[in-house]
């Protein structure tokens, strides 16, 4: 087991040896190759509100973001994800390897490099696209991102890969293995069309969307065939003076007869301002048909997102301020609130820029709720950040 986690730990670094040292080439070839990426060490340590227990988890986590492109119409992605787990939390649970190789979509593109009860390593390629521009019209296939989303939060648009607002060290977010066609009709306006891959016609997503720009606002407009639901929804992003006003709805519809008025809307809206002393404050809803207001749950980051179910709850209140407190150090407090009864979720957070490419952050989570009437704690989680990009 030593051998293999020491293997593990040399291909890690080397990994990222090779990308730094690859940027300096700088001599135009036919093929051109972009590298960069991170190095991350996050500790996280929770803490049971009952009876102050706490447990630690340590991540180890490597990212190298590769382009290649071969004229000015050819361009392949390749992204390198690797991630060592251990701590107090692999070692408590069983299987945990197979717990987070949950990242693939039609393509099996993870390998469990180390799979032990105390130590795991696992790396994946979390982007592998190629995209081919014409005039025009640009075609790209693989693995990637589809982001069809407006609002910061709550993205009820994002059919492909929705992402979990409280997943913040995950930066690139979920990609999937799909076809894309963007055709642009003008300077302002285009028509994409996308399909995965999926093997199940369960997970299948064919839609299109329409963007433009009319009165100096932002519109778009989807119809898609959604994991066996019909799938129709909009979104805005302008502002209102000197105030940003952005939003998107979708209205779910499942064709099974079983389930067929069990359909869905959800509606998210939000407004932000930039003060002049640098302060940026943000005030957003969602409402989510497919939740409740009187459901009991202990840990909302734990909930598992999808586009039809962005919460747990119907009604959501979102707040969000943040600034900087010096040129080094910037502070942000997030609240997440269900109104009717009262849950809430509280994340205050600092980064510090101790270099260039050095960043160090600090970030809680905690969450209220009240059960039988009983209002208090129910999880409690603080994250420490070391990030050094190349």
């Amino acid at each position: 087991m030593c051998r293999k986690i020491c293997v593990a730990f040399v291909l890690f670094f080397w990994a990222g040896c090779i990308s730094v040292f690859s940027q300096q080439d700088t001599v135009r070839k036919p093929i051109q190759w972009q590298t960069q990426g991170y190095f991350k060490d996050l500790r996280t340590f929770f803490i049971d509100p009952t009876s102050g227990d706490m447990v630690a988890d340590n991540l180890l986590h490597n990212r190298i973001n590769n382009t290649f492109s071969y004229g000015s119409q050819w361009t392949l992605s390749a992204d390198l994800r690797t991630r060592i787990f251990y701590g107090d939390v692999v070692t408590a649970t069983p299987l945990y390897g197979q717990l987070v190789d949950d990242g693939n979509d039609r393509l099996n593109l993870s390998w469990l490099v180390v799979d032990q009860p105390n130590v795991v390593m696992l790396t994946e390629l979390d982007r592998l696209a190629v995209e081919f521009t014409h005039k025009k019209t640009e075609v790209r296939v693989g693995r990637q991102r589809i982001n069809w989303g407006i609002s910061t939060v709550w993205n009820p648009m994002d059919l492909f890969n929705t992402f979990s607002f409280f997943d913040f060290d995950y930066e690139e977010r979920p990609g999937s293995d799909a076809l894309r066609v963007q055709h642009y009709l003008g300077s302002l306006s285009r028509v994409e069309v996308a399909a995965n891959f999926a093997a199940h016609s369960d997970d299948r997503v064919v839609a299109a969307l329409y963007r433009t720009n009319k009165h100096n606002y932002d519109w778009q407009w989807l119809a898609a065939f959604a994991r066996n639901e019909l799938v129709a929804g909009f979104g805005w992003a302008g502002n209102v003076g000197n105030t940003g006003f952005k939003g998107e709805a979708t209205f779910f519809q499942p064709l099974e007869y079983a389930v067929y008025d069990n359909s869905a809307l959800a509606i998210t809206a939000s407004i932000d301002y930039s003060f002049d002393n640098g302060v940026y404050s943000q005030v957003g809803m969602l409402y989510n048909s497919s939740g409740a207001n009187d459901v009991v749950i202990n840990d909302l980051a734990a909930f598992g997102v999808s586009a039809r179910s962005l919460s747990p709850f119907r009604s959501n209140v979102f707040f969000q301020a943040g600034g900087a407190a010096s040129p080094l150090l910037n502070l942000s407090m997030v609240i997440i609130t269900e109104p009717v009864h009262g849950s809430a979720f509280f994340s205050p957070s600092l980064t510090y820029s101790a270099a260039n490419n050095l960043d160090l952050t600090l970030v809680a989570q905690t969450f209220f709720s009240a059960v039988a009437g009983d209002y208090q704690n129910r999880s409690t989680a603080i994250f420490t950040r070391g990030k050094w990009s190349f």
